[in-house]
């Protein structure tokens, strides 16, 4: 690649993933304290796709044909009727009553991310989904996701590998960093670009979860959100940006 320009795959993996369920639990059981669950993801039909190219790119795609993420927060627990929505995230009902050959091909949820020297890219895609928003339980995935409890270790880790290469003349291009004056580690920026692509998608808030009679804010829309925050710094570029097709509420 650095001396032709031409790119090349290094390593290609795809995975079907049928029937797949992906548990996340914020507590093993022990012999003093029960399983404690965060949430369940139903992989029923997808497909995740990796590639390494020679110029230092990486691009994940997940698509699912059908999927469901489930709140089980409550199902360990001995108390009743805490939440009645399990569900969070799966189809609308039109399209759960759409006929099999209508559905056959279609997407309902996919995540692509693209990351080289210079760029990070994430899109997101949801094709006739229901989302419902449940902010605590959106909390909880955020922390067990971005929290590591082993950060530091983590850490520390990369830099005592950065200095090994430092000091016998190797460079890792993938991730470019720098080690400053202290032999800390300076992440060279990389220009980001988010994408959330939404169609015939409901977003549902209930007043109440525990209650089967309950009112709900129901907001149906199509459209597509765009955040680049470092092209703020170029002048009539604006970081966010909405095209806007339809939207009900």
């Amino acid at each position: 690649t650095v001396l032709t320009g031409d790119v090349y795959t290094q390593l290609s993996l795809d995975v079907t993933l049928t029937n797949v369920s992906i548990e996340l639990l914020k507590r093993h059981a022990t012999s003093t304290e029960a399983e404690q669950s965060l949430g369940r993801l139903d992989f029923l039909k997808s497909v995740l796709e990796y590639r390494a190219l020679s110029n230092n790119t990486k691009t994940a795609n997940l698509s699912c044909e059908a999927f469901r993420a489930h709140d089980t927060r409550w199902t360990s627990t001995k108390e009743k009727n805490l939440s009645l929505v399990t569900v969070v995230l799966g189809p609308t009902q039109t399209t759960t009553n759409k006929s099999k050959d209508e559905t056959k091909t279609s997407l309902q949820f996919e995540l692509f991310q693209r990351s080289g020297p210079n760029c990070v890219e994430f899109v997101a895609v949801l094709n006739s989904m229901r989302v419902i928003v449940i902010l605590d339980w959106l909390l909880d995935m955020q922390h067990y996701i971005l929290d590591n409890p082993d950060q530091e270790r983590f850490i520390a880790l990369k830099e005592k590998t950065a200095k090994l290469m430092a000091k016998y003349g190797q460079q890792d291009s993938g991730n470019q960093q720098d080690l400053d004056n202290s032999g800390q580690l300076n992440p060279v920026p990389r220009n980001t670009d988010m994408r959330l692509s939404i169609t015939e998608t409901e977003f549902v808030m209930f007043e109440n979860l525990t209650c089967v009679e309950t009112d709900a804010i129901i907001l149906r829309s199509t459209a597509v959100i765009n955040y680049a925050p470092d092209n703020s710094s170029v002048k009539n570029d604006l970081p966010f940006r909405c095209s806007l097709e339809r939207l009900e509420v």
